[in-house]
């Protein structure tokens, strides 16, 4: 980290955050984790359409659509683990429960 480089410690710490998501995914090289998280956020703006975010994710993954409800987990199972000690399941309280279950693989998430 360069200690004039302003951009230096957010760099850092997304390097970091792609690393936990591709331990999560068991990807090799970590360049492939970084399609993950980006994947989980198109399309959050309005009313969240499970078909229409499995096509989105697996379009900005490059995944196929029997790969998403696996990957998608995985990327929230990484969140998880980076976010303050239940931050994510409050959230998947406040979504839809066929959403939740995708993003989690669990069908309690809701």
């Amino acid at each position: 980290m360069h200690p004039n480089d302003p951009f230096a410690h957010a760099d850092d710490r997304a390097r970091k955050w792609l690393a936990v998501v591709g331990d999560q995914l068991g990807t090799e090289p970590r360049r492939s984790a970084d399609r993950g998280p980006s994947a989980a956020t198109p399309g959050v703006p309005g009313r969240p359409d499970v078909p229409g975010f499995t096509a989105r994710f697996a379009g900005a993954a490059g995944v196929t659509l029997t790969e998403v409800p696996p990957a998608a987990a995985a990327v929230t199972a990484a969140l998880d683990r980076l976010c303050s000690p239940g931050q994510l399941g409050h959230v998947m309280k406040l979504m839809p429960s066929r959403l939740a279950e995708l993003l989690t693989g669990d069908r309690r998430a809701h």
